[in-house]
Order: structure tokens, then C-alpha cells, then sequence
């Protein structure tokens, strides 16, 4: 009996957990667990959001980096002999038509440089093809440009490609295609002298860019920089460019321009009045025609006029944060919802130390020998056209700086007029002042002069020349006149681009309308008389030469309440 007693005792101490007691550690387990994987997800996003911020920075300014120091070199030993003059073994020397900023868009740029000044440094031996000397380029060489600096691969482009896209459209200049010119051939070979070989520059296609109009609408994209095979001279159609991805997941890049290093005066066109900063009107056009290469190139022109460039290159995250948005997004709504992409902005003002400067010739220490009449031509407004052959260079003969045109007529003893000096082997003579005006039908006899810090050599004998009037410019077209509050009278006309009479066409450039001397304005007082009074600016009366499509002159000597 003792026994069987203690055995149910022991069973009774053996009781289990009831179901509320399991319920109840249950629901504290998973109170717990939950709370554990809360943790560890906020944990796990912070340290995800950590990653990628790091990620963008990175990769954004890595990029950022890059682009800044190629275009702060912009322009640098571009043009290592300044403008040569002279010839040498009887072929004349011509200035390159290389740019410091090939092309400004808002959201690209293509900028030449010497980039390998440092890095190329062996002695320019006979056989040496390749780089030399502290980045020459040999292969770019020849009798008109003895010394080259800049090979195709240091032009450099930086642009943005969406990643949306599948394969570079048709080449689209507006939306598309970094489109520019420059002169590619191997050797160099645009220079002014199409009989001897000179050639316009060639045309450069870099395809598949976002050029960002309206806005960089497509992202993410990637940077890319572009260069051109140095070994190739053919970049139409976007053939033979180097592509180097630089950073991914870019939001946008934007350039603006400005004319002053301090960042401060916005890019303008020539008449300094029209904001062209974005560059989006400019830029690439403009290119060097052989046929004509004395004329004015307005964007070419702009594009030298940069002094410092504002950048602006935005990156962002890989992927979206659901718990963030960007209230300054533009692009929003779409499949990609960008405005929940973090950003990360990096901005600064570059100055380009070597903009606008060229390099300096070596100074000679002779004068330079005497230049050779080559071509004459007449027919132009009672003008002359004359082109001559530089002097040679030698151990006792230097190079010429400079030119200038001396005349007078045959009847007179030795030269009593002379042209303004200038760098090219051509000119056209109209004569500036009343006593040197050169007359239709009267001989003239015409001389050029080469000059240097060292003296100067006049060619040999006189050529005699007979002006004509072959041509006439038509009249100026849409005259108008507006008063203004400070009692002046401001007139506007449109630069006549016909001739009204005659034909003309003579030397590298086919002058048309533009051997306009100038315009001469005359003013009737009082208003109705019939009795016209020139209003004299310049001596022979015509007002400072226009070459802009619209001409603006202001006529300062008006009095207030006259009728004229």
C-alpha cells in the first residue's frame, strides 16, 4: 500500500503546459522575432542606402574628376610655334586652323589639348613616326605644318549616352550627334593653298549622345569620353571614335560658358548683345573652308571667346528608395519613377589657364627676305587683289611677322601709301584715305613689304596694276530708323549680299558683297528740302565696315524737335 502511494504522487508532480500557457509563449516569440527582423531590415536598408550613397559618390566624382582636369586643359601647347610665317624649301607656312573648344553644346563639349606633353619626351629622330618631344606629333607633320601638337586622340569629347538605348539613331545634329569640323588628315592638310593640296576641314560624327534639349529626359545615363583613333582621318558617320564609358547612372551634366574667368560675363554672340551661353546655338559649326579662308566664321569666332566654363554633373542611386522623393525631379510618374532616386550634385567653375593663348615663335635675329608677287586680280569695287609667296628662311635670312602692301601711282616717285600689316600671304587694296583711294582706269604700281623686329624687305619690282569698277554691291535693303530718349537717331539696315553690276572672282576668297568698303550715310535736313549732307565718320565719309548681316549705326549730332 506504502508503495502503490508514492507512485501517484510522482505521476501528479508529471503534469504538461496548458494551451494558454503555449498561446501565451507563442505570441511572445513572435512579438520578439518580429521585432529581431525589424531590427535587422532598417539595419539592412540603412547599410544598403549607405553602400549605394557611397557607390554614387564614387562613381560621380571619379568622373567628375576626370572631365575637370581634361577640360582645364583645354587649349594647352594646341599651337606650339604661334603663327608662322615665312617659308621653308620654298613651300609657305600656314597657321592650323585648330580650335581650343571644338564644340559647346549644353551637355557636351569637345575641347584639344596636348595631352601627352609629359609623357612623350624622346628627341624627334629622322625615322621617329610616332609622338616625340614633348608630345610633337610626327605623323601630323609636314612642309605647311612643321610642327604639330595635337594628334586625333586628343580630341576630346565628353557626352551623355541613355542606357535605354539600343543602338546610336541616324545622326541628328539637333538631339543626336556631337557634329563639328576639324582638320584630321595625316598629315595635317588645311591650309590655304588648295592648288598645292589644302583641303577644308573634315567633318566629325559622334552618334548615339543625348544632347539634352528641353532637358536630360532619358536617364539614367552613362558618361562617356570620346576620342578619335590617331591612326585614321576619316570620323564621318561616326567611324573610327574611341568610346570610354567613365560613370554610370547619371541623372545629367550641364555646361554653361562665359567670357570672363571669374564666371561672371555669360558667353555672347559677336556683336556682344545675344546670350549664347548654353553653347546650344553654336556648338560645333563653323568650318574652315579653303576656298575661302579669310572669311568671317561667327561661331568659330564665339567659341574663342570662352574664358571659363561652369559644370554641373548630378549622379544617382542604382535603385529606387521607396521612403524617399525628389520634390525638384522633373522626370516623374514614368516606369523608372525617378523622383525616388536619391542625387548627388557636384558643380565648379573651370578656367582653363591656357584659353585664348598661343605659343610664341622663336624671335629672329635677322630681317626676312623679300616677298614674291605671285597673282594679281581687278575688278572689284576699284579694289586689287594680290597674293605673294613668303620668303624663304635660312641662317641669314629670318621670318617675316608680318606683311603689308605698299602702292602709289606710276606717275609718283617711290610709295606714298600703305595698307595696314596682317599675317597672310593675300589682300585686297581699296585704299582707306582720300589721297590714297585708288581711282578706276589710273595705273598703280604695288609693292609688298615683309617685316620682323629686325627690320623689313621690300619685293623686288613694282607690279603695275590698273585698277577697274567691275562691280557694284547692291543697296542696303530694310532701312529704319528708331528715335531714342537720349536724343540720338539709331538706323538699321540689312547688309546687301548681291552685287548690282559685274562679277568678281579672284584669290582664296570669292569676295561677293563682301568687298563693301563700308557704308555712307547721308542725312537730309530739314526733312522734304531734297538737300542731303554726308555725315563724315571716317575720313573718305563711309562708317567702320560691317561684316554682320545687320547693320546698327547711331547718328549722335541730331538736335531734339527737328524733322530729319
Amino acid at each position: 500500500m506504502i508503495t502503490g502511494a508514492l507512485m501517484n504522487s510522482q505521476h501528479n508532480r508529471q503534469r504538461g503546459f496548458s494551451l494558454a500557457e503555449v498561446l501565451v509563449a507563442l505570441a511572445i516569440f513572435a512579438i520578439i522575432f518580429l521585432a529581431a527582423l525589424t531590427a535587422y531590415d532598417r539595419s539592412n536598408r540603412v547599410f544598403k542606402t549607405g553602400v549605394e550613397s557611397s557607390n554614387m559618390q564614387q562613381n560621380t566624382r571619379v568622373a567628375f574628376d576626370k572631365l575637370v582636369s581634361d577640360v582645364r586643359m583645354a587649349g594647352y601647347d594646341f599651337d606650339r610655334d604661334g603663327i608662322p610665317t615665312g617659308s621653308v624649301g620654298g613651300v609657305n607656312l600656314y597657321q592650323q586652323p585648330d580650335e581650343q573648344f571644338e564644340y559647346i553644346g549644353p551637355s557636351a563639349i569637345t575641347i584639344r589639348s596636348n595631352l601627352d606633353y609629359e609623357t612623350e619626351n624622346a628627341p624627334c629622330a629622322g625615322a621617329v613616326t610616332d609622338n616625340c618631344d614633348n608630345g610633337r606629333e610626327k605623323i601630323y607633320e609636314n612642309a605647311q605644318f612643321p610642327v604639330v601638337t595635337t594628334g586625333n586622340d586628343e580630341i576630346v569629347t565628353y557626352a551623355l549616352v541613355p542606357d535605354s538605348q539600343v543602338a546610336p539613331p541616324v545622326c541628328d545634329p539637333a538631339t543626336n550627334c556631337v557634329q563639328f569640323y576639324a582638320d584630321t588628315y595625316i598629315p595635317r592638310r588645311s591650309y590655304p593653298d588648295p592648288a598645292n593640296g589644302g583641303l577644308s576641314e573634315n567633318v566629325v560624327e559622334i552618334r548615339g549622345v543625348d544632347l539634352c534639349v528641353g532637358g536630360c529626359n532619358n536617364p539614367p545615363y552613362t558618361l562617356h569620353r570620346f576620342t578619335l583613333d590617331r591612326t585614321q582621318q576619316n570620323f564621318a558617320a561616326g567611324a573610327n571614335v574611341i568610346d570610354t564609358p567613365l560613370a554610370t547612372n547619371i541623372r545629367s551634366m550641364t555646361f554653361k560658358y562665359y567670357q570672363d574667368a571669374q564666371g561672371t560675363d555669360p558667353l555672347k554672340d559677336l556683336p556682344n548683345t545675344t546670350d549664347v551661353s548654353t553653347g546650344a546655338t553654336i556648338k560645333g559649326i563653323g568650318q574652315y573652308d579653303v576656298s575661302n579662308p579669310s572669311a568671317l566664321v561667327p561661331q568659330r569666332d564665339i567659341r574663342g571667346k570662352i574664358n571659363s566654363v561652369r559644370l554641373t554633373l548630378i549622379g544617382m542611386n542604382e535603385s529606387r528608395d521607396f521612403a524617399f522623393t525628389d520634390t525638384a525631379e522633373t522626370v516623374t510618374g514614368g516606369p523608372g519613377y525617378f523622383e525616388q532616386y536619391r542625387k548627388y550634385r557636384l558643380e565648379t567653375l573651370i578656367s582653363p589657364r591656357n584659353i585664348q593663348k598661343r605659343g610664341m615663335r622663336e624671335q629672329d635675329t635677322y630681317p626676312p627676305g623679300a616677298p614674291t608677287i605671285t597673282a594679281t586680280c581687278t575688278g572689284a569695287c576699284a579694289g586689287v587683289y594680290l597674293e605673294w609667296a613668303a620668303p624663304s628662311v635660312s641662317s641669314t635670312q629670318g621670318a617675316p611677322d608680318q606683311y603689308k602692301v605698299i602702292y602709289d601711282t606710276v606717275a609718283s616717285t617711290g610709295f606714298n601709301c600703305e595698307t595696314t600689316t596682317f599675317t597672310n600671304t593675300y589682300t585686297h587694296v581699296f585704299g582707306t584715305t582720300p589721297a590714297c583711294k585708288l581711282i578706276p582706269n589710273v595705273p598703280y604700281k604695288f609693292a609688298v613689304v615683309a617685316l620682323n623686329s629686325y627690320g623689313s624687305m621690300t619685293s623686288g619690282i613694282a607690279q603695275p596694276i590698273t585698277p577697274l569698277n567691275a562691280t557694284q554691291p547692291s543697296k542696303p535693303l530694310n532701312v529704319t530708323a528708331t528715335t531714342n530718349l537720349n536724343g540720338k537717331v539709331t538706323l538699321t539696315w540689312d547688309r546687301p549680299k548681291s552685287t548690282a553690276a559685274g562679277a568678281y572672282s579672284c584669290g582664296p576668297s570669292t569676295p561677293n558683297a563682301a568687298e563693301l568698303q563700308g557704308y555712307l550715310v547721308e542725312r537730309e535736313s530739314p526733312a522734304g528740302s531734297g538737300t542731303f549732307t554726308a555725315l563724315v565718320t571716317a575720313p573718305n565719309q563711309v562708317t567702320t565696315y560691317s561684316p554682320y548681316d545687320t547693320v546698327t549705326w547711331t547718328d549722335t549730332t541730331v538736335t531734339n524737335c527737328v524733322d530729319y
